[in-house]
């Protein structure tokens, strides 16, 4: 289960990639349209069990970010290309 610390660690993350994303999270809405902005939570049986933000692009800089931090939230790291856009995030380990 995601915790109040994995989410916070996932914003803060976010927040210094892309650093004008909205102050809150967005549940998601059943669709493979990007929420360009915001972070986004799945919620599962009332609990979270994976938390992304979709990017357009991802360069360099982003991707290192990504990968030096990406163990600070304890879930399986992901970065998903959808439709011509990038999911990265963390979800439940199975």
């Amino acid at each position: 289960m995601f915790t109040n610390e994995d989410l916070d660690s996932a914003y803060s993350i976010f927040k210094q990639i892309q650093p004008k994303i909205a102050d809150s999270m967005i549940f998601f809405k059943n669709t493979d349209q990007p929420d360009y902005g915001h972070v986004v939570k799945y919620i599962k049986d009332k609990h979270t069990t994976a938390v992304w933000l979709d990017f357009k692009d991802l360069n360099q800089w982003m991707l290192k970010i990504l990968f030096m931090k990406h163990k600070q939230v304890n879930h399986a790291f992901f970065i998903n290309e959808v439709n011509g856009f990038y999911r990265v995030g963390w979800k439940l380990k199975r």
